[in-house]
């Protein structure tokens, strides 16, 4: 392996960069002005020949749009990623006025370090604010108390005032996060503006409404300005499915802060996203020509915020031009901006493959949040065990997929283990167990490229392997192909490594073999409809 490989694009355009989007690698993007971008990339320890490809698009409207899509041959759906990134400079609008409600828990479990750090982030937080927002503080324990009656604009006078309040928030006593809720979203009353609410809580719902479902229930009902709420689980004893529901139901995000984590880094890193918004009731709406897209997700659209950009991933039918339309809403203002782009109606070639990876992602992370809300769905985890073994996308219901012993043709027996081990972890809301699902099923709703995605489990590390487009599991002492079948496997022809068949299958198919054969272990794939068993030379 390479120790220390460090790589610096430096990208220079005639018109404003939107879009800059690295599929293959997390790289570090800065933007000194709107028509130059630099890509900071630094890999330790690289054994993979693999490529970095860095893409970047141009637009001179305040919003670019960018379309990367690919079809499988075999009559298979295409998937596509919609990528849309706001202008990074502030000089051309005005700053938007937003609303934000800060809900703090002040129960006896927030006593010591952690009210500490929670009253500092409130400091950070209220600090942040700019003329023409508005703002208020809930702190709340069993009972519910706010900085003042109503929302305040932002004045030094104000703003000292709000700083000596939460000086004088202290801890103790019961946990009524449905108090809190109803008290910050009635506060909120005008939908044409960007409205948060971001609550912290470290415990589940011990005083007032303590039903799961009801507070859920009661945070729509009351939320009629069209609130984002962001929920900040703190330590492992919150009710972590409670939260999701909160942010799922409220077009908002859930976070957790585990034990001895600091409360002050991933508020003050949600703020400066949430600082800068640019267009609430963001909806994307696109007209096909080979037909309907289907399985958008996100399913809810949120907003869109300065320096962020937003990923769609979903499928389609059957290629052809596509016109879309992105619509919201901007200082009570409608806009409208619409792009034409092209869907591939074949993809002969793998250069946008991972596009089906990244759909697959956030598909599973969406069949275990249907899971965690409904309950058990055979058809559901029938589909989970199908896509985290093609993609290699394992979770906690299929790492035993990665098991030495495991038939992965043993399709029906697969499936029943899996919902066992569904119907059994999803139990777990708080604990340890249910902050980690929970967070990790948020981040595969949230990736937005393949090397976005969360670990596999420890076990699996040395068992599984991606190499290219294609999932490897090892199964009796070969790497084998995730798509092959029983019959495949046993009509698979052998090739010895090195021999003259192994040359002539390298410069086949493009060469896109070459890559499977470079493995210097017994390997099984499928090219083509054809297994090939490629085993060591003797």
């Amino acid at each position: 392996p390479v120790e220390s490989l460090a790589v610096t694009v430096n990208i220079a355009a005639a018109a404003p960069i939107r879009t800059v989007y690295s599929p293959t690698h997390q790289a570090d993007i800065a933007r000194p002005d709107s028509t130059h971008a630099i890509c900071k990339l630094r890999l330790r320890d690289v054994a993979r020949p693999d490529d970095l490809r860095l893409l970047y698009g141009t637009e001179a409207a305040a919003v670019g749009l960018n379309v990367l899509s690919y079809k499988p041959e075999g009559g298979e759906d295409g998937y596509f990623l919609l990528l849309a990134t706001p202008e990074q400079s502030t000089a051309r609008t005005a700053h938007v006025g937003k609303t934000m409600v800060f809900l703090c828990d002040r129960s006896g479990s927030m006593s010591g370090e952690k009210i500490r750090q929670a009253k500092s982030a409130l400091d950070f937080l209220v600090r942040q604010l700019e003329p023409g927002d508005t703002f208020n503080i809930v702190a709340y324990d069993s009972d519910v108390d706010a900085f003042r009656p109503e929302l305040q604009g932002v004045t030094p006078e104000t703003i000292r005032a709000a700083q000596s309040w939460v000086e004088g928030i202290s801890a103790g006593g019961g946990t009524n996060i449905d108090g809190a809720l109803r008290t910050g979203l009635r506060m909120v009353d005008d939908p044409a503006r960007p409205n948060y609410l971001i609550l912290l809580t470290d415990g589940q719902p011990t005083a007032g409404e303590t039903q799961e479902a009801r507070i859920v229930a009661n945070a729509a009902q009351e939320n009629h300005a069209q609130a984002r709420v962001f929920a900040f689980g703190i330590g492992f004893d919150v009710n972590a499915r409670l939260l999701e529901g909160i942010a799922r139901e409220t077009r908002g995000q859930s976070a957790y802060v585990r034990p001895n984590e600091s409360i002050e880094a991933p508020v003050s890193a949600l703020y400066a996203k949430i600082g800068s918004p640019m267009m609430t009731g963001v909806a994307v709406d696109v007209e096909l020509d080979g037909g309907a897209i289907s399985r958008v997700y996100p399913r809810r659209m949120p907003d869109l915020f300065r320096g962020d950009q937003l990923v769609l991933a979903g499928r389609y039918r059957a290629g052809g031009a596509a016109r879309i339309r992105l619509t919201g809403m901007t200082s009570g203002k409608r806009r409208e901006f619409t792009y034409h782009a092209d869907f591939a109606a074949s993809s002969p070639a793998e250069t946008n493959a991972f596009v089906a990876r990244v759909w697959a992602t956030r598909r599973i992370g969406e069949i275990i949040d249907e899971l965690d809300l409904h309950g058990r769905n055979q058809e559901l985890v029938d589909e989970l065990v199908s896509l985290s073994q093609r993609y290699g996308i394992l979770t906690p219901y299929t790492s035993f997929l990665a098991d030495e012993d495991v038939n992965l043709s043993a399709r029906r027996q697969n499936i029943t283990v899996a919902a066992e081990s569904v119907a059994m972890q999803l139990r777990d809301v708080s604990g340890a167990s249910g902050v980690n699902q929970r967070s990790f099923k948020g981040q595969l709703q949230a990736a937005a490229a393949p090397m976005a995605l969360p670990p596999p489990p420890p076990q699996a590390t040395n068992a599984m392997q991606q190499i290219g487009q294609k999932t490897f599991f090892r199964k009796g002492g070969v790497w084998q192909d995730s798509t092959v079948t029983a019959e495949q496997a046993r009509t698979a022809i052998h090739v010895v490594q090195f021999s003259k068949e192994y040359f002539e299958l390298a410069a086949s198919h493009g060469g896109v073999m070459a890559q499977y054969l470079a493995v210097n272990e017994p390997l099984l794939v499928v090219l083509g409809g054809q297994a090939y068993q490629i085993d060591p030379a003797r």
